[in-house]
């Protein structure tokens, strides 16, 4: 039985695959919601008694 073509690929090319796709997610989905939280929580959280 012959193996998938992915498993033939070279280390460091699924190694830079999964570098860019985890990169490609933090950017477009990471730092938006960072920003989102960074400016709700600006004035700090409110406490109320």
């Amino acid at each position: 039985m012959k193996s998938s073509r992915a498993i033939d690929e070279p280390r460091w090319v699924r190694y830079g695959l999964m570098t860019v796709a985890l990169g490609f997610l933090f950017f477009f989905l990471g730092l938006p919601l960072l920003a989102v939280f960074v400016e709700a929580l600006a004035q700090g959280v409110p406490i109320s008694p």
